[in-house]
Formats: C-alpha cells, sequence, structure tokens
C-alpha cells in the first residue's frame, strides 16, 4: 500500500476540497436557475438586478399620483379574467388589438384582448392604480406562490420567466409579467375558476412586435 507523506497529503486535501467547492457551485446555478417549483411548472429566476429593477418600478407606479413611469411599452396581452372585468369600459372595449383565445376544455374558450397604444395604455394604467389604491388600506408586491404559479401556468403557453411580480390587495391579485423593463402581460387571478392546462390547439392572435417602429 502506497505511503503519502505530509505535503503529498495536503496537496491531495486541496484538490479535493476544489473538487468540492465546485460541485457545490455547480448545483446551486443549476437550483437558481431552474427555480424551487414542482416539476410541472417550467420556470427560470432572474438575476437579482433584473428583479429589483421591475420591483422598484412597480413600487414607484403604485404609491405615487404622478410618476412619469410607465409601465407597459408598446402593447400588454390583458388575459381573461381582467379583461373580463374591464371590457365593459369603452375606454378598452373599443381600443384596437387583436384577441387571445384560450380553449380550457368542455368547449370553454376564455377570451382576452392585446391592448396597443400610448393612451389606451397610460389609461389602463391609472385605471389599475386606482384600483389598487382604492381597495382597502393596504396592497403589498410580491413573488407568486406555487398555487397562483399553477394558474399561471395553465393559462400562457410558454414557459414562466422572471421578473414577474403580484400585486396582491383586498380584492386583486394582479400578475405584472414582464420583458425587459416594461410589463408585456396583466391578469387578476383573485378570483380565479379552475383550469387545466392549456391544450395544445389553444389559439393566441400574435402580440404586435414590440421592437416594431412606428
Amino acid at each position: 500500500m502506497k505511503t503519502y507523506d505530509r505535503r503529498e497529503m495536503s496537496y491531495l486535501f486541496r484538490c479535493c476540497l476544489i473538487i468540492l467547492s465546485s460541485l457545490v457551485c455547480f448545483c446551486a446555478y443549476t437550483y437558481n436557475q431552474g427555480g424551487s417549483y414542482s416539476n410541472e411548472i417550467r420556470y427560470k429566476e432572474a438575476d437579482s438586478t433584473t428583479n429589483q429593477i421591475a420591483y422598484d418600478k412597480i413600487m414607484k407606479v403604485f404609491s405615487s399620483n404622478e410618476t412619469g413611469d410607465s409601465l407597459f411599452s408598446k402593447a400588454v396581452g390583458c388575459y381573461p379574467f381582467l379583461w373580463s372585468q374591464i371590457k365593459n369600459n369603452s375606454t378598452f372595449s373599443n381600443a384596437k388589438g387583436p384577441a387571445l383565445y384560450l380553449n380550457v376544455g368542455n368547449g370553454q374558450v376564455l377570451t382576452g384582448k392585446a391592448l396597443q397604444g400610448k393612451e389606451v395604455l397610460d389609461s389602463l394604467q391609472r385605471f389599475l392604480v386606482e384600483q389598487i389604491r382604492n381597495d382597502g388600506n393596504e396592497y403589498r408586491v410580491r413573488k407568486l406562490n406555487e398555487e397562483e404559479l399553477r394558474i399561471y401556468w395553465n393559462l400562457i403557453p410558454f414557459d414562466i420567466e422572471e421578473p414577474l411580480y403580484i400585486v396582491d390587495s383586498k380584492s386583486y391579485k394582479l400578475i405584472l409579467h414582464f420583458t425587459g423593463e416594461n410589463v408585456f402581460q396583466i391578469e387578476n387571478i383573485s378570483n380565479s375558476i379552475s383550469i387545466k392546462p392549456v391544450p395544445l390547439d389553444t389559439v393566441i392572435d400574435q402580440l404586435p412586435d414590440l421592437n416594431e417602429k412606428k
């Protein structure tokens, strides 16, 4: 049996520590990329800086009367539960934009709308801020829990990627899903119905190209 002197033992020990540290870092990286939710939900976390920028924008918009900041860019997908609450408002019902159709099984199709244009989006932001701020005394901005993620996951036909937050008040659980520094999808799941995962034959009209020049 081969024996090692103190110098060789020290070298081998350092090598083992390096390998172990590398494995720990790799496992931590893999975990953070996938999120800590159930395997059926494909969820990708963003870095802390990206999430903080989105969080700060939400807090600024909902805590001040006039901020000059806009949650939206050129268009936003208003998903079925929220759309059912605002579609009778002429500002939104008469707005230009394609419909969103979600087939949730049993012959049931939920309808949303892609809202676009600065005037409409500014009106939508003012409406949402007013609703949240007048809905009781308190609201908070937080990440979605697993049940809320499951509901949202069953509504959308793609993987969930942060930044993703919920504005939680007495009557609202308003989902704000960002791409970059702007919200591209919104939904209110406070009174959501039980739905199945989105089937393959779901029909969703394409949102306008957000990078397209006017």
